[in-house]
């Protein structure tokens, strides 16, 4: 299949700043990943409110980086958690978690091999 972003769309990819784009993904990796973990709570418990909070920001770090099937996840967890629809935030979430496995394991890749990680 197609990898789950495009790497050249990184930060610091269109000048070739190896060591910008290693500390960002690296952030973002690490950030997303304490996200969904406190997500996971948040459905279990049915807060809403905190749930689509939580899911907002994690929406932006994912649009910025192109994550596009991340991104679709969790809008649709951000949008059942707006209904306090939680059955639908929680079928959400299991997909956000999945595509993040994906996007770590691609990006863990592109990390220790450098591979597409130059201009």
């Amino acid at each position: 299949g197609s990898p789950p972003i495009d790497i050249q769309k990184l930060p610091g990819a269109d000048c070739g700043d190896q060591a910008e784009m290693r500390r960002i993904i690296t952030i973002y990796l690490s950030d997303t990943s304490r996200t969904l973990e406190r997500l996971k709570e948040s459905v279990r418990t049915g807060s809403a409110q905190e749930t689509e909070d939580l899911t907002h920001g994690a929406k932006g770090a994912s649009a910025h980086f192109g994550a596009n099937a991340m991104w679709a996840a969790l809008e649709e967890l951000e949008l059942g958690a707006r209904q306090g629809n939680m059955e639908t935030a929680s079928a959400a979430l299991t997909r956000a978690v999945r595509e993040f496995d994906k996007l770590k394991s691609f990006l863990e890749s592109a990390l220790a091999d450098g591979a597409g990680m130059k201009a």
